[in-house]
């Protein structure tokens, strides 16, 4: 049995066998010699390729000498190696050329590996850019470029990856690289807590190594048991913004028309954290503070709150403003009316504003069924969800 600290070392969340299943019978290959499974962990994955291609050369890589210990029972075929996944020599190490696996399986680590001058190489020959000033990069994107580098031309990769290349901002160059040289055929957004013991947003990207995208890309939604809803169809110049499904379902169900003429919002992310209050000495409205107020939705800030506005040029809420999070699991049902006193707020925070518009029919708009969806809809994070206050700043009214 893992230890929690252990597994949060090498970032493991095991895969459930029905995410296994339904990864695995996704694959469009009849026959398979060859199958590659990097950061093994628990074996689900590998064990459903055996159970479909019983004759399958399965070749698996893990970093924890734990999982060769608990596998003593695998098929003779079955070739487990307790190496690092990341090693720029690993075909050598395990005996398999690069350009050689039919179909590759994996559920990365979900961590961020201080910065390594072998990812260079590592991410450069799988045709990714590599970035000039990282500091950190995710298993994620490490373990995609390793993948592909084994894979055949034609080949096929399901992977389960958190939302961050799925469509958040700072891949947005990950995604233009694999929709231009590889096909993706689907990808599938996994039911929120997939994975036990983390909050990460999770998805099963299918693609096949060297082949041209198709003109649209099918995305999907999957419940708990692993039954995936009717699918919707985006363009490539769709996806390379995002490839989430449940945003554009909000889309398809909450077009922007239906909130009627637009108007600017004024946003303000608060100016100062919570330890910086604390080493000042000072009293700062933070998220947590949200679910103290006694009516829901409404704030009415205390005294004390009061005197840390004085002859400060930090964010500032009052009457009449609307605030919600930054940051937070439920940002959607964090959105609230100030209606008294006034407070230096937190950077977790945001105050809206809109001119022409009553703090009542901002707070409508922000908590109406369109509103609580399109908040959902844009909120990012593989961990911990936030909302930018770019995206915040188009919310139609």
């Amino acid at each position: 049995m893992q230890t929690q600290s252990k597994k949060k070392l090498h970032g493991q969340y095991y895969t459930e066998s029905a995410y296994s299943s339904l990864l695995v019978n996704r694959f469009q290959e009849d026959s398979v010699s060859v199958a590659l499974e990097l950061g093994v962990g628990g074996g689900a994955l590998l064990s459903a390729v055996s159970g479909r291609w019983p004759d399958a050369r399965c070749v698996s890589v893990d970093i924890d000498p734990q999982h060769a210990q608990e596998d003593s029972a695998r098929p003779v075929q079955h070739i487990h190696y307790c190496a690092d996944a990341l090693t720029l020599e690993l075909d050598n190490v395990i005996g398999l050329m690069s350009g050689v696996a039919d179909i590759a399986v994996c559920n990365p680590p979900f961590i961020s590996a201080d910065w390594n001058t072998s990812y260079s190489v590592l991410l450069d020959r799988a045709g990714f850019k590599v970035p000039t000033k990282a500091l950190r990069v995710g298993a994620d994107l490490l373990f995609l470029a390793q993948n592909l580098w084994l894979l055949k031309d034609s080949g096929q990769l399901g992977i389960i990856i958190p939302a961050g290349i799925i469509f958040g901002d700072k891949n947005r160059a990950v995604r233009e690289t694999l929709l231009a040289n590889h096909c993706i055929t689907e990808v599938i957004e996994l039911p929120s807590k997939a994975f036990k013991n983390t909050e990460v947003k999770t998805f099963i990207l299918n693609l096949q190594k060297n082949k041209t995208t198709n003109s649209t890309i099918k995305l999907y939604r999957c419940d708990k048991d692993g039954t995936i809803e009717p699918f919707i169809e985006i363009s490539l110049e769709e996806a390379v913004n995002r490839m989430d499904y449940s945003y554009y379902e909000w889309k398809e169900n909450f077009p922007a028309k239906s909130y009627g003429p637009g108007k600017i919002l004024e946003v303000f992310r608060g100016g100062i954290s919570t330890a910086q209050a604390r080493q000042l000495g000072i009293e700062v409205f933070h998220t947590t503070d949200l679910k103290k107020q006694l009516k829901p939705g409404r704030i009415f800030f205390s005294d004390n709150f009061g005197e840390a506005t004085c002859n400060s040029n930090k964010v500032v809420a009052q009457l009449g403003d609307v605030v919600i999070p930054r940051v937070g699991r439920n940002i959607e049902g964090g959105v609230h009316i100030v209606e008294g006193g006034k407070a230096l707020i937190s950077d977790c925070l945001y105050v809206i504003r809109c001119p022409g518009r009553t703090p009542e029919e901002l707070y409508e708009a922000l908590t109406s069924r369109e509103g609580v969806a399109w908040i959902k809809a844009h909120t990012h994070g593989a961990c911990a969800r936030f909302l930018t206050k770019s995206d915040l700043k188009k919310f139609p009214l």
